[in-house]
């Protein structure tokens, strides 16, 4: 009887300790799958392929304009070590690609200007500020054509953006299509205000007329 007693203690004894076992296994794994699911939730975040301007202290923009006042000083060089140092503590800042591009671009190194303007399209296909600087960067170095269609892009994905329809105007009289050119300042002109006191609305009147009066020849 007492050997009957202690089988059934140890039969007990050992189905306890495989419970205890299970439960062990159980939390083992629940903290694990925390652990991966931190982890992918992690990885996911950190590819975040453009940032658009996230510094609470408002120093990339204090960046930027600072650079803008170094390149209309003519100290272009100086802005483009700033803004690749910037870009090296801030990667893939929208604002800060698109001023050094233009920075490039002042300096007349358009392929570079180009390189910079495609990484940001890269980074954000969304970017119409990037796709419409570097159809104007193509355009200046020649690859007309090439910035007609990317700035017949532009203005499919946003109706409202003028500033490309004024620079498609442009493109459009470098390539002979009068018509399409006056269309396109046209179109500009109905975007923007008529109390935008800026020097483009008045070359776009300007060249509206002009060319309106050759066609009419």
């Amino acid at each position: 009887m007492k050997i009957m007693n202690e089988n059934h203690l140890s039969l007990q004894t050992l189905l306890q300790n495989k419970r205890v076992s299970i439960l062990v296994t159980l939390i083992l794994i629940l903290f694990l799958f925390i652990g991966f699911q931190k982890f992918w939730k992690g990885g996911i975040k950190s590819r975040s392929p453009l940032s658009i301007t996230t510094d609470t202290n408002g120093e990339i923009q204090e960046i930027v304009k600072r650079s803008s006042i170094l390149v209309n000083g003519g100290k272009i060089e100086e802005a483009i070590v700033l803004l690749n140092e910037t870009l090296h503590k801030y990667p893939n800042q929208q604002d800060v690609l698109l001023q050094l591009g233009m920075a490039h671009r002042k300096s007349k190194s358009y392929l570079q200007s180009e390189q910079i303007y495609q990484q940001a399209i890269q980074y954000d296909p969304e970017c119409i500020d990037c796709m419409n600087n570097l159809a104007v960067t193509l355009m200046m170095n020649g690859k007309v054509e090439r910035a007609v269609a990317l700035l017949t892009a532009v203005n499919q994905k946003k109706p409202d953006y003028p500033e490309a329809y004024f620079n498609l105007a442009v493109a459009y009289e470098k390539t002979g299509q009068i018509k399409n050119a006056v269309n396109s300042y046209q179109k500009y002109l109905q975007l923007v205000s008529l109390s935008d006191s800026r020097q483009e609305p008045a070359i776009a009147r300007e060249r509206a007329r002009r060319l309106q009066e050759g066609m009419a020849l």
